[in-house]
């Protein structure tokens, strides 16, 4: 397991060109990617292994820092382009959508793969005949001293009004409405799906991990999806979530040993050091916004290419452009709400 990114670019060469499936053929590849000829996709994940998060803004010790203008950004580049030019990457990474790779996906010809561990395991085995194989393909890359993906703020935080708030009896039917429609109650599936949820097995896996198995098959709707024009209010602006619970559903009473697979990974991702989600606060101006969106993935695809060196301008022109005015948001932001001075 590569602990540091030049240990990671020697796994990559393996998984590339040491035929790690066997078969004789030169097909296999360390990375892959789905920008659908829009953007670098998956290869931005990269950025966790230099330290930073993304193009996000975050919090470094009082001030407001991003990837670009330290420097971060660059290194990752430089990486991404190393891989390119040796082709230690799918060859269609830039140009297929996320469908498009999934068949060498689910026969093991890349190395090193974003995706969600849940989603995965469970469609590489389904596009595998389920044959379990994939049990035994992937572990996580932790590289030492680093942070990941920070954890979702959604559901976390709920507003209401001053005058709202400061009425202890609406507070109390608020909170109470929001305690009792939480999983794992029975009024969360009724009130998210619209429907009477009866005649279902749940089991706490623990780690906030809850194993459902629907039992009674002649209903019309199959468990986790509700009946045509059914859609329940969860499904119109979330009004009901339950965060830290993640359910899983299968045909089995009991999980079975992959179900058991599924959860172990994602309680390992649960335990990996993550960010924190304080850029998630954020909320530029939409024009800003899309104009540095536009600077950086036309220079990002640009330079991994090889076709410019000049990353200076590339910083000067994305402050000009949008930059300093989104670094002067996110400042006032953080600060409204006290993350810095």
């Amino acid at each position: 397991m590569p602990k540091n990114v030049d240990e990671l670019l020697e796994v990559a060469r393996a998984f590339t060109l040491n035929d790690p499936d066997g078969n004789g053929e030169n097909d296999t590849y360390a990375f892959t990617a789905a920008g659908a000829g829009q953007n670098v996709n998956d290869l931005r994940y990269l950025t966790w292994f230099f330290g930073a998060n993304g193009v996000n803004f975050y919090n470094d010790n009082g001030t407001v820092e991003n990837a670009i203008t330290d420097g971060k950004f660059k290194e990752y580049l430089d990486f991404c382009r190393t891989i390119v030019s040796e082709g230690l990457i799918d060859p269609d990474w830039y140009t297929q959508g996320w469908n498009d790779r999934k068949p060498n996906l689910f026969q093991g010809k890349f190395g090193i793969v974003w995706y969600p561990p849940q989603a995965l395991l469970l469609e590489t085995n389904s596009g595998r005949d389920n044959d379990n194989e994939v049990a035994t393909w992937y572990d996580h890359i932790t590289m030492d001293g680093l942070n990941y993906s920070p954890p979702s703020i959604l559901g976390m935080r709920r507003s209401v009004s001053e005058s709202c708030g400061n009425d202890a009896a609406k507070m109390d039917i608020i909170i109470n409405f929001l305690e009792d429609t939480a999983l794992p109650s029975d009024s969360y599936w009724k009130i998210r799906f619209g429907v009477e949820i009866d005649n279902y097995v749940q089991v706490d896996m623990g780690g906030g991990y809850v194993y459902i198995n629907y039992t009674d098959t002649s209903e019309p709707h199959a468990f986790g999806y509700a009946p045509p024009g059914n859609y329940g209010l969860a499904n119109w602006g979330k009004l009901v979530y339950a965060p830290g619970e993640t359910y899983l559903h299968g045909s089995e009473k009991e999980p079975d040993d992959f179900t058991n697979l599924l959860i172990d990974y994602n309680m390992q991702w649960a335990m990996v050091p993550k960010f924190d989600a304080d850029y998630m606060l954020l909320n530029p101006d939409p024009t800003l916004a899309e104009e540095s969106k536009r600077i950086i993935d036309e220079f990002e695809i640009s330079y991994i290419l090889g076709n410019t060196d000049d990353y200076d301008g590339f910083v000067a022109a994305w402050r000009a452009g949008a930059g300093d005015e989104l670094i002067e948001d996110a400042t006032k932001t953080f600060q409204y709400y006290g993350i810095i001075d």
